[in-house]
């Protein structure tokens, strides 16, 4: 890919906040000038001086400056130097790393002709080490905003950090134009009667009148609104006023989702919403679906984002306000709560604190406000008739289930929002259709607070965008996370799919037998599966079937705390595929990597794959055909693989541990403690390939013989242990340099 040199206002809202006069002009910042290279680094110093700053509510404070900060920055220095010292050593400058692919090369995909292409890939692809700040941006969005019920309860703006981590992992990662200041959320409530004048609101909005009048007077029936104070008549008076700004501010976000939609004929809606199988269908260009690419040019992304992110402020919001208003509730009066409006959107359900069955044809707003509850069905997944779909239920011990492999269910959203907030409670979360946290050309949330929780899904589910966005959140608990294929993670054809867990030891699987997935992948003699999990971005690879190619999406799984186990197939762990991302980070904890073929930190086909563990003494063990993972890259890839610190050990059988093949750059990083490396063979510990088209041009597509093959292992501290016959020892620098074949391979051990 590239040579290596080549109420009404009386002023509008702004931002949040009241216009009131003209701010005054800031004054313009100057560099001084600065040799050039020195230059290329300010945004790189600046970047990570913004990430430390924003740690320190989690850590503790040490002389004004946290401890994560300090590590942070002794990390980044140590591995500046060691990166800068093993460049000058090959004979190579950091403009060398990389691919920039000319739109004259043959038979290779250019890059801005693919759909679906993430405006992040081209300048990583250009400078693969800016992945590691690229992911810990991610991760500290995942840190600032992903509170556990005690911290959201102390937020002096509830509703801001929801909103701010959809806009963070997932609005900015796929389009541009916003920031993350405010939603500008502005409900005009009556002070007498909130919730009847809400709900008046709802129904006109539906198209239904709730005052009737026939000859100059009022109609002798029927009478809506009379039906409507009757309805509220039993709801505690407490609840009124938070579920009246609520409703509004969904129907605010309503509006946006329908201007989204404008151009998009019901007819193609249903064809998207007809979709079920993106996940199986399109890794090869098995199945075309034209409907995507019609939709996607007719959709208003910007306008469904904007509904959908203030919904998430306005349920969580609500969240807030709800759990005051209970205490002004006798413990007596919230179990007999029960009131339910079917509405021209959907149900509108309020429940109390008892034991409470949630089942729906077209749920649009279920609140419960506490128990041991049921939810079964489709819940929290918006229909083709619906912009958005929600449910929050503030405590239990509940089961959600969904037993329909054709419904979507607990926070799915196809062609607008699907949002479920579980905020406290040992929850089951079961689904046989997509969900847990799935959008496709849409935006799907699942978002636990706290609680040992379990999640289990098919495919398609816990963190999975399609041309969409699915985010996957828990906040506290040691939970676990179990899938068949397609999630945790998971971004196809231009979606953003996050996983992301803030505290627990949790445990993420994903079934490596192929006989029970019915994915087998031929690199594992279809014995073990093609996951698509964990941290996995893919594409649509068209060139062996019918041309039409898109580019992949970003899958991120992001841990922020705890001893955690993964376990998966092929495919997996912060790998990506035909011009896709796949990446992970783990904040730390003793963790333990189990996987197969193309995983951890890993790539084929014009992508890219990482993975960052910043510390604790973690086991990273590849089994079967255990290979191509731990930074290995194929046909032009760019694969990182970062160990910050621990006592951690390494296992494969082949082709891994920094290894480039078929041009790509393959990095391998561990900057701390006492490792034990087990390669296989000699096929890695900072390895490149050497094929004959990269010496003798291919007269017809010579691209190979123009672009470089990189591969470094950089062990920084600590003894070391390497097999007698690998060549490899504690102390040991080796470099080896090919210019004919423009190879550059480096093993660098310090003790």
């Amino acid at each position: 890919m590239g040579s290596m040199k080549g109420s009404t206002r009386s002023r509008p809202a702004r931002f949040g906040h009241a216009v009131s006069r003209t701010s005054p002009s800031l004054p313009t910042l100057q560099w001084p000038a600065l040799p050039g290279r020195v230059a290329l680094w300010v945004p790189v110093i600046l970047t990570l001086h913004l990430m430390m700053s924003a740690l320190t509510p989690y850590q503790e404070k040490v002389g004004g400056e946290s401890t994560a900060q300090q590590a942070l920055a002794r990390s980044e220095k140590k591995l500046e130097a060691a990166i800068g010292t093993a460049l000058t050593s090959l004979g190579l400058e950091r403009d060398d790393l990389g691919y920039r692919p000319k739109p004259w090369w043959a038979s290779y995909p250019r890059a801005k002709e693919l759909p679906f292409l993430l405006p992040q890939f081209e300048s990583l692809f250009a400078e693969p080490l800016a992945m590691r700040h690229f992911v810990r941006g991610k991760a500290e969005a995942l840190r600032r905003y992903l509170p556990n019920l005690s911290e959201s309860a102390r937020s002096k703006q509830p509703g801001d950090r929801l909103r701010k981590l959809v806009y963070w992992l997932g609005v900015d990662s796929r389009i541009s134009g916003f920031r993350s200041y405010s939603v500008n959320l502005d409900p005009v409530v009556s002070d007498k009667a909130p919730l009847l004048h809400a709900l008046q609101a709802l129904e006109k909005a539906g198209g239904h009148p709730t005052r009737i009048k026939t000859f100059g007077a009022p109609a002798e029936f029927p009478h809506p609104e009379r039906k409507l104070e009757k309805a509220i008549k039993g709801l505690p008076q407490p609840l009124h006023g938070p579920l009246a700004r609520l409703i509004l501010n969904l129907l605010d976000a309503r509006q946006w989702m329908d201007r989204s939609l404008r151009h998009v004929p019901v007819e193609l809606r249903q064809k998207i919403h007809a979709l079920r199988d993106l996940g199986q269908t399109q890794g090869d260009g098995q199945i075309h679906y034209p409907e995507i690419e019609d939709c996607w040019a007719r959709l208003d992304f910007h306008s469904l984002c904007y509904g959908a992110m203030k919904a998430a402020e306005a349920l969580e919001r609500a969240e807030w306000e709800l759990f005051q208003a209970l205490q002004e509730i006798t413990i007596s009066e919230r179990t007999k709560i029960d009131f339910r409006w079917d509405g021209p959107f959907g149900t509108l359900r309020v429940t109390g604190t008892g034991k409470d069955q949630h089942r729906y044809a077209r749920p649009w707003l279920i609140v419960d406000l506490g128990g041991d509850d049921e939810w079964l069905g489709s819940i929290a997944s918006n229909a083709l008739d619906q912009r958005l779909s929600l449910a929050l239920d503030l405590a239990g011990n509940d089961r959600y289930i969904n037993t329909d492999r054709l419904a979507r269910s607990q926070g799915a959203g196809v062609l607008g929002l699907g949002l479920l907030m579980d905020s406290d409670g040992k929850d089951v979360y079961e689904t046989e259709g997509a969900g847990q946290g799935m959008g496709q050309l849409g935006i799907g949330i699942l978002l636990d607070r706290r609680g040992d929780d379990m999640h289990k899904a098919r495919d398609s589910a816990q963190g999975a965008g399609f041309l969409g966005i699915g985010l996957c959140l828990d906040a506290e608990g040691k939970d676990r996370y179990e899938i068949l294929a397609e999630g945790q993670g998971y971004g196809c054809i231009g979606g953003i799919g996050v996983l992301g867990d803030s505290a627990g030891d949790d445990v993420y699987y994903a079934e490596p037998d192929a006989a029970k997935t019915g994915r087998g992948d031929y690199h594992s003699s279809h014995a073990i599966a093609a996951n698509n999990v964990q941290g996995v971005g893919a594409g649509r690879r068209g060139d062996g079937s019918d041309g039409h190619s898109y580019a992949g999406g970003l899958g991120m799984l992001l841990d922020a705390a705890g001893s955690d186990r993964y376990r998966s197939g092929n495919w997996s762990l912060g790998t990506g595929y035909w011009f896709g991302m796949g990446f992970v980070w783990d904040g730390q904890g003793d963790d333990r990597y189990e996987s197969c073929y193309f995983t951890q930190a890993s790539g084929a086909h014009f992508a890219m794959g990482a993975i960052i563990d910043e510390s604790g003494n973690d086991t990273h063990e590849l089994f079967e055909t255990a290979g191509a993972a731990l930074g290995f890259g194929w046909d032009y890839v760019n694969a990182l693989f970062l160990d910050v610190a621990g006592n951690d050990t390494y296992k494969a059988k082949k082709i891994s541990i920094g290894c480039s093949m078929v041009r790509s750059n393959a990095f391998f990083f561990d900057l701390e403690g006492e490792d034990s490396y087990q390669p296989g063979d000699k096929q890695g510990l900072g390895w490149c390939d050497q094929r004959d088209d990269y010496a003798t041009p291919r007269l017809i597509a010579p691209q190979s013989s123009q672009t470089s093959s990189i591969a470094l292992f950089l062990d920084l501290a600590g003894k070391d242990h390497y097999p007698a016959n690998s060549g490899r020892k504690n102390g040991q620098i080796s470099p080896k340099i090919d210019l004919p074949h423009k190879t550059w391979a480096l093993f660098h051990d310090r003790n």
